[in-house]
Order: C-alpha cells, then sequence, then structure tokens
C-alpha cells in the first residue's frame, strides 16, 4: 500500500503557491481599482467661491433655497460660463441651472438631485455642441447617477440609473 502522506503534502505546498499567486494579483488588481476610483473622484467638479457672480446672481433670485453644491461650466455652448446649482427648499433637494446669456439670466426648472454626497462632472460625450452634466450622489447608502445636457431651454436627462433610488 502506498503512504498518501507525500501526496498530500505536496497537494498542500502546490495549493500554497497557488494561493499565495492568486493574492498577489488580487493586491495588485485591488490597488490600482483604488487608485482608478481616487483619480476619477479628483476630476469632479470643483465648487464655485462664494464671490462667484453667477452664484450671488442664483442666490439672489432663489433666495428660499440652501445651495449645497455649485460647479461653473459652459453647458449651451456659447462660450460663456453658466452655473449648475444643487440646492435644497425644505425636504426637496433640486438642480437648476443659471445660464448667462449675455444681457440677462435663464434659469431651467429644477429636477430631483441626489439627498446627501453629491457630485458634478461636465464632459462632452459626443464630442458636439454642449456639453453633458453627470449629477451623482446618494440616499442613504442607495447610489445614483444621471447624465444630463441642456436642450431648449431645459435640462434634459439623457441617461441614469440609480436616481429613483437617491433622490
Amino acid at each position: 500500500m502506498m503512504n498518501k502522506k507525500p501526496l498530500k503534502i505536496i497537494i498542500t505546498f502546490i495549493l500554497i503557491i497557488v494561493g499565495i499567486f492568486v493574492l498577489s494579483h488580487l493586491r495588485k488588481y485591488l490597488n490600482v481599482t483604488t487608485k482608478n476610483y481616487l483619480r476619477d473622484f479628483e476630476t469632479f467638479a470643483k465648487p464655485v467661491s462664494e464671490d462667484n457672480n453667477l452664484l450671488k446672481e442664483f442666490k439672489r433670485l432663489f433666495k428660499e433655497r440652501i445651495v449645497i453644491l455649485a460647479c461653473e461650466e459652459d453647458i449651451n455652448n456659447d462660450n460663456r460660463k453658466d452655473i449648475v446649482v444643487i440646492s435644497k427648499l425644505n425636504d426637496d433637494i433640486s438642480t437648476i441651472a443659471l445660464l448667462d446669456m449675455g444681457d440677462e439670466f435663464k434659469t431651467t426648472e429644477p429636477i430631483p438631485a441626489p439627498k446627501e454626497n453629491q457630485y458634478m462632472k461636465f464632459f462632452n460625450m459626443d464630442n458636439e455642441g454642449a456639453i453633458e452634466i453627470l449629477i451623482t450622489g446618494e440616499k442613504k447608502g442607495q447610489v445614483g447617477y444621471a447624465i444630463y445636457k441642456y436642450e431648449d431651454g431645459k435640462l434634459i436627462d439623457i441617461f441614469g440609473e440609480g436616481m429613483e433610488d437617491c433622490c
């Protein structure tokens, strides 16, 4: 009869080597994924300062709203900076855009916004015309996002996921 002890030792040794190899690759993957997430996190739009003229105009027009996040970008492709604001009125948290039209300002109707941890990012998904606006956030741990585009005086939801759970 053959002794099974050396076979068990060899199999255990092979499993340990495979485990170390897998763990090493898993650590590299997790490290890269974390770095990518942090890099992407850093590319969210920076909030405007309190002395921003568009923010001052928004606060003048919407005295009753509390500003949560306000970011500036040209969202209608007219070479003038506009401002996208997430603000609160009672329990309602909404996104409103204020557009600088040169001699006047235009605002969009409020649309639902995430309740907590809101962030914005501006990008040109189709490399044409006006840029898109990514709004993300959460509500009680439920994460959602939506991509909007300014068209015909409105912020149009062109794609999103989970916003119904976080707004």
